[in-house]
């Protein structure tokens, strides 16, 4: 007899042997147990994950001499021969080759006749969606009422292909793609049943590449059991990645180390390395984005089991990876990667298109996100607040001001010119100590401005007087704030008083909402500023005004200016009579820029 293939072999034959499945077994079983099976099923989901097995435990659970019962015996005539794929009551068609309305037709025509020795007669339509319109259209009527004795199943991976006439007439049942631990137990407890030792990280491997289907990873399972032949050591890891052709866990942590580090030359040799072994490189910037998704995922902490599908020892390698970076930044590297990922799909020259795109994101210096930045600003402008002196301001000396000179005074020689000359007067040297004296007062008097106290008492007045206007008042008041409150000063640029009384004032702020909402966080601090330049509490009221246009907004008036000038060019009555004297006409009208 012929090898019988795992995925044939361990084929589930009741509902509690499908992996991962229980929202579906669990709901059949439920019906079978309550007699309300609907007369036609849909089975939906990724390939591998046991649609049709569950069919065909159903048609078991449907037909079996002992049930209807949520649990087959699986030794009576009916179980074994659907096991086998041998019932005459059970059904199995191939949607994608039998799919013309001819084919629909003649099963329309042999559901009339009742069962042979079975319960029901079950048809199971594989890959349904691929039947033609005419063929969906022939089974609406059949679908809708069916004789009593005839229940149909139907499985796709392609739902929405199916006519929502046709969906409107079964119950749904859609079927998960099965989880990486589940797929390395499962082959694990295989393994151990025929005797064949492999090493669990190599299961994960099967696993990670079987992406979610059962039946691939048993596929996959069997290539690397012929691998081992009668070794009792096992397979050979790199043996194992041959057959797998994929990349071993160590070159991506290595290549991903050395984009991390911007480290060019290290990601090119790998890259190198990896071409020569006879990788493919389009499948290799698939493992990389995923690798950096993964990454991402794990620097944010939450949900890593549910989110991250690696084994628990590669999570902690991620962690160790990622220490010294920020979130931002590992986004930065998934963010270039994916983009690239469709030019080395289509590449001529995969590889040069991958060099490309390491040199490129290796080269990401890491930037600090918007809420860091203002959280520093927020640190120096409160350590500048507290210590002016000694973070701004440099040591203060006294100016020196250096002893007046005597001015030589060169010796006169008379020219014999025709007509007499003027020589420019030099200041005598009393003059001179008089105007550096006078330099001398100025600077001491500005020194003495800036080593004023901060904090000034009430006596010494407003910082404005009182026959100043509202505009006056307003730039000298906005001058204050941004030079005592730098990180402010953007804000402010299109900052208005819109009203001011005896005890209160009313500040409207122009721009993005942001600009609106840190101004009131810093509320307390800049009524301080304000109550200080004012010499009294007031009431303050910020409005939000108008936001600052965009730059499209800016283009589009510009634009609309431009064709105004144009047009008024056209019709100028000069243009006109030019174009009737020449019997021209006007092919195109140039704004020439100012050069104000």
């Amino acid at each position: 007899m012929s090898y019988l293939v795992l995925a044939r072999k361990y084929r589930p034959s009741t509902f509690e042997e499908v992996v991962e499945q229980s929202h579906v077994t669990q709901t059949l079983q439920n019906a079978v147990q309550s007699r309300r099976v609907a007369h036609a099923i849909l089975f939906s989901g990724p390939r591998g994950t046991g649609k049709t097995t569950v069919a065909r435990v159903l048609a078991k659970a449907m037909n079996c001499y002992e049930g209807p019962t949520p649990t087959p015996c699986n030794q009576c005539r009916s179980c074994k021969d659907i096991a086998a794929g041998s019932a005459v009551d059970v059904l199995e068609v191939d949607g994608a080759s039998n799919n013309g309305v001819e084919h629909i037709r003649e099963l329309r025509d042999k559901v009339q006749y009742r069962p042979a020795h079975s319960r029901y007669k079950i048809y199971i339509i594989d890959e349904v969606h691929m039947l033609s319109t005419a063929a969906f259209n022939a089974l609406l009527k059949t679908l809708e009422e069916p004789p009593e004795h005839v229940l149909f199943m139907f499985a796709t991976t392609e739902p929405h292909k199916i006519p929502i006439t046709i969906l409107s007439r079964c119950q749904r049942h859609d079927l998960r793609r099965i989880k990486l631990e589940a797929i390395t137990q499962h082959l694990q407890k295989l393994c151990d049943q025929e005797n064949i030792p492999i090493k669990t990280e190599f299961l994960s491997m099967v696993a990670r590449e079987a992406g979610g289907s059962m039946r691939d990873a048993l596929s996959l399972l069997d290539q690397v059991m012929v691998c081992a032949g009668d070794q009792e050591e096992g397979q050979d890891e790199h043996d194992v990645l041959d057959i797998l052709g994929v990349l071993d866990r160590k070159t991506i942590f290595d290549l991903s180390s050395a984009i991390i580090e911007g480290n060019i030359p290290d990601a090119l040799d790998v890259l190198h390395d990896t071409y020569d072994r006879g990788h493919d490189l389009k499948k290799m910037i698939v493992d990389l984005i995923e690798h950096f998704r993964n990454l991402l995922l794990v620097k944010i902490g939450k949900k890593i089991d549910r989110l991250v599908n690696v084994p628990a020892h590669e999570i902690k390698q991620m962690q160790n990876q990622i220490k010294s970076v920020t979130p931002h930044y590992i986004n930065q590297i998934f963010d270039g990667l994916f983009q690239d990922e469709i030019f080395v799909r289509y590449a001529p020259q995969p590889k040069l298109a991958l060099e490309k795109t390491l040199v490129k994101i290796a080269s990401i210096q890491p930037v600090l996100d918007l809420d860091s930045l203002i959280e520093k600003i927020d640190l120096l402008q409160q350590t500048i607040e507290k210590n002016p002196a000694a973070s701004i301001s440099p040591p203060r000396t006294e100016p020196h001001v250096p002893e007046p000179q005597k001015i030589p005074v060169p010796e006169r020689k008379v020219a014999q010119v025709a007509e007499p000359v003027s020589t420019p007067s030099i200041p005598p040297v009393e003059q001179t100590v008089k105007i550096e004296q006078t330099e001398k007062k100025s600077i001491e008097k500005k020194i003495s401005k800036q080593e004023k106290p901060k904090n000034q008492t009430l006596s010494e007045g407003p910082f404005h007087d009182d026959g100043d206007s509202l505009d006056i008042i307003q730039k000298k008041l906005i001058t204050r704030i941004c030079k005592q409150t730098p990180v402010t000063a953007p804000l402010f640029k299109d900052a208005t008083i819109k009203e001011r009384s005896a005890d209160k004032i009313t500040i409207e702020i122009n721009g993005p909402p942001f600009y609106f909402n840190r101004i009131k966080d810093k509320h307390d601090e800049l009524k301080s500023i304000i109550d200080d330049f004012f010499k009294q509490s007031l009431s303050i009221e910020w409005l939000q005004g108008k936001e600052a246009e965009s730059a499209l907004e800016i283009q589009k008036k510009r634009m609309e200016k431009e064709q105004n000038l144009k047009q008024a060019a056209r019709q100028h009555p000069l243009v006109q009579e030019a174009v009737r004297l020449f019997n021209g006409k006007i092919i195109d009208v140039k704004i020439l820029k100012s050069k104000s």
